[in-house]
């Protein structure tokens, strides 16, 4: 079996998910990012939604976060290059 190694992020976000509305939303959500594709978006490969938190696991991205990139003085020219 040949298989893909892929680095990913994992978001974790420690809260109380006990409304069944709630995780239904989170989930709908996950649906809907799972179907974007685009060169410019971070690929979504997936959540874990638990009573005590929630993870969200994202394409890892080598040149850091969108705020970083973009508030960051010394990235500046990095933001130009990745959307040219």
């Amino acid at each position: 079996m040949n298989r893909k190694h892929i680095e990913v992020a994992v978001k974790i976000f420690h809260m109380e998910v006990k409304n069944q509305d709630i995780k239904d939303n989170i989930i709908r959500e996950a649906s809907m990012m799972q179907n974007l594709r685009h060169r410019n978006i971070i690929s979504f490969y997936g959540i874990c939604v638990d009573t005590n938190y929630l993870s969200i696991i994202t394409e890892f991205s080598v040149n850091g976060n969108l705020f970083d990139c973009l508030f960051e003085k010394k990235n500046i020219e990095n933001v130009f290059f990745l959307l040219s």
